[in-house]
């Protein structure tokens, strides 16, 4: 055949299947669109850490070096394309940061004047203050004071300022900040003593001209961004991800559109055309596809970019990724052809017979004949083997779906644990134990006397001698002197001979420590008690801790309070008392509160868009492809009701067919999601697995129900067509 009857009939081709030629066209348009969008902010994903810092610390551009005083700071002139202006005239968003001092549980606190916004600082309730007995503070602050987080409620808060001087105000709660940025409370006045620290945001990336002669620095500049070697390796691989995922979906509808052509392809073998003919046929189907898509992804998806850029003000330049676009046709263009060719191949092989009577159907006339033999659950099997490419598809987008929903669930799952555990260690029953810690930091020893005030608030007050052992070896640890609190303390049922010490598990492969050319034998008896801050230590007789410590001075004191309000009393009457900081302390609360506040920022606080885009898109695709399936098999479905199957068994047939792929996806979807994560973590609860019958049916059954939902929408073409009969299902038209 000539070539102009070739191209003839490609084109024919497409106009005569219209809606697989129009889905086709859409898939890879929105694949290429994804490449395109994926590829372009790739630089903006490499440079992530520019972005958490600025989630953190804000988005200002420039930093004062110095502190700025009030005076200097109304007289602040900046040049911005050559023009000088005063800083508060110029066109830049500025936020003046004067520090005040911490809490004694280690938050900042920050009078702010200007654009808040700029360091982070948003609210979520209320207002900013305006006077110096109002403050906005952060709900954590005041959980771990053991206050209620309502506004309009008058709080004590014990804070030392930056020369080390503690104070104790009473001041209303008029706003609730955010949990994003380092100041947690903004007080209501200045304090004229202190100077600012100025940060300033400018517009589309404007450059501030003389930032160096007024002593400020810039925030972040091209040394800073993910280089082109690293961000050439990062384009790859997430164009490699893309070419695979892509083959998968574009295979799965071209696999179906082939095997509506079937009849075509026959014609044209039958006249005498070869099979390369037929691959050329499908070679210009390709192009035009492949051109038409590129051109048309380029177009909405550098319109996509425009908005973003004149929209979204960002760091990272989109511009860096334009030449990357090529492998981004390269994907396209290789994605489309083998997903064309690959089943080109089989109708092709076919075509050869002419023969495409479905898998099930040859079963049945050649070896069942009998129509009660004929079930709705074996020829449910048939099809679906018959069609292995399309299953394996088809399992492949379950399986991302129900992962992702698991996934989903299992986070909200875990942020609920962690929010119980942090709202249990601030309740009055808890079962954790709340102390502070308080060791020497000037002269080494502790005044039992600064601690006469908690003796009307604590349940317990401990003393302890101790050492550092770095003083003596190159390791670090504390060393304890035996005795009654000691021995409570850690646990320990018989006091150590001297020459022995006994060392918590850190140090369980040594036999003995030397201290200064003398050797103390390790004793076999073992710590199974809580330390006090202590991550290393070793426990010593009085007869051998003499020789390196003090026997009349204790070093450190543990305080216990009975709940938190007690606790928070006894700070702010410590505070009163001590107008100076003499100690270094360690809060159980504090501690345990900011590691579990910081696996819930850090990780659960967002939204998962990109799990909830995925679930979606591989839902959609998956409900869809069942439904057209259904659609290209009205022949079939005709059949089935001309040899006698009632409608409930046909529409059983393709039931089990959904369901089977469901269920193959679901369980390699449980393998990943539990038994894979169980393997690598060992944890109950951790890491978004939860085995408890409550929590894994919670998993389980919106997951389920998912699948259910997905099976009944996927069905719907059949409720159509089982309206008619059999005749005019088998001879309907395309």
């Amino acid at each position: 055949m000539r070539n102009n009857i070739l191209n003839h009939f490609a084109l024919n081709d497409l106009k005569n299947h219209k809606k697989d030629t129009l889905i086709t066209f859409i898939i890879i348009t929105f694949i290429a669109i994804g490449c395109i969008l994926l590829t372009s902010f790739t630089p903006i994903f490499g440079n992530s850490r520019i972005f958490e810092f600025q989630k953190q610390n804000g988005t200002f551009d420039y930093i004062s070096y110095n502190s700025i005083k009030p005076d200097k700071l109304n007289q602040l002139q900046i040049s911005i394309h050559g023009e000088m202006k005063p800083l508060k005239n110029a066109n830049v968003r500025y936020s003046c940061v004067q520090h005040q001092g911490y809490t004694l549980m280690g938050d900042s606190i920050d009078y702010i004047e200007g654009d808040p916004s700029i360091i982070a600082i948003q609210l979520e309730e209320g207002r900013m203050p305006t006077t110096d007995n109002e403050i906005a503070v952060k709900r954590h602050v005041l959980e771990n004071f053991g206050y209620q987080d309502k506004l309009d409620s008058v709080i004590e808060i014990p804070y030392r300022d930056e020369l080390d001087i503690i104070h104790v105000e009473q001041l209303k709660v008029v706003g609730l900040i955010k949990e994003t940025g380092n100041t947690s409370v903004v007080t209501g006045s200045p304090t004229s003593e202190y100077s600012y620290t100025v940060y300033i945001d400018t517009y589309r990336g404007d450059k501030i001209d003389n930032y160096k002669d007024i002593n400020f620095e810039l925030t972040f500049d091209s040394d800073h961004f993910m280089d082109n070697r690293e961000l050439n390796t990062l384009i790859i691989m997430v164009q490699f991800v893309l070419f695979i995922v892509g083959c998968i979906i574009l295979s799965g509808m071209t696999v179906a559109s082939f095997d509506n052509r079937k009849d075509d392809y026959a014609l044209l073998r039958g006249i005498g055309a070869t099979k390369r003919q037929l691959y050329y046929i499908v070679f210009v189907q390709s192009i035009l596809l492949i051109t038409l898509s590129l051109i048309v992804a380029f177009l909405l998806s550098f319109f996509i970019i425009f908005i973003v850029q004149n929209i979204v003000e960002m760091i990272v330049p989109l511009k860096s990724a334009l030449p990357y676009f090529k492998g981004v046709i390269f994907i396209v263009c290789l994605m489309t052809l083998i997903s064309y060719f690959m089943p080109a191949r089989g109708a092709c092989y076919r075509a050869l017979t002419g023969s495409f009577q479905g898998n099930e159907f040859q079963f049945f006339y050649y070896r069942y004949k009998k129509l009660h033999q004929m079930r709705p659950f074996y020829l449910a099997w048939r099809q679906l083997v018959g069609n292995k490419k399309q299953m394996i598809v088809k399992v492949f987008l379950i399986f991302i779906s129900t992962l992702m929903l698991m996934n989903i669930i299992g986070r909200y799952l875990y942020t609920g644990y962690l929010e119980s555990q942090k709202k249990e260690a601030l309740s009055p029953s808890t079962s954790n134990e709340i102390y502070m810690v308080y060791t020497s930091s000037e002269d080494g020893f502790v005044d039992e006397r600064d601690f006469d005030v908690f003796k009307n608030y604590a349940s317990k007050i401990k003393y302890f001698r101790t050492f550092n052992l770095h003083d003596y070896t190159d390791q670090y640890a504390n060393v304890y002197c035996y005795d009654e609190n000691v021995k409570e303390e850690f646990f320990i049922f018989s006091e150590p001979e001297p020459g022995e010490v006994i060392m918590n598990s850190q140090y369980n492969d040594y036999n003995e420590l030397v201290i200064n050319d003398e050797a103390y034998k390790v004793s076999n008896m073992t710590i199974s008690g809580k330390n006090i801050m202590d991550s290393e230590f070793v426990v010593m007789t009085k007869e051998d801790f003499i020789k390196y410590g003090h026997m009349n001075r204790y070093q450190s004191v543990k305080i216990t309070f009975d709940d938190i309000h007690k606790k928070t009393a006894a700070m702010i009457a410590y505070a009163r008392q001590n107008m100076t900081i003499k100690y270094e302390s360690h809060d159980s609360i504090l501690i345990s509160q900011q590691e579990l506040s910081s696996l819930i920022e850090t990780d659960y606080s967002e939204i998962p868009y990109f799990q909830l885009t995925l679930l979606s898109i591989t839902g959609f695709i998956y409900m869809y492809q069942l439904s057209y399936e259904i659609l290209k098999q009205r022949q079939t479905i005709g059949t089935y009701q001309l040899l006698g199957l009632r409608k409930f068994e046909i529409w059983k047939i393709y039931a089990y067919k959904s369901l089977f792929i469901a269920l193959i996806g679901l369980m390699i979807a449980f393998y990943f999601h539990f038994v894979d994560k169980l393997m690598q973590y060992m944890g109950n609860g951790r890491y978004h697995v939860f085995f408890d019958f409550i929590p894994l049916l919670k998993q389980i059954l919106p997951t389920l129900l998912m699948i259910i939902i997905f099976i009944i929408l996927s069905l719907l073409p059949i409720y159509s067509m089982l309206k008619k009969d059999g005749l005019e299902n088998v001879n309907a038209k395309d």
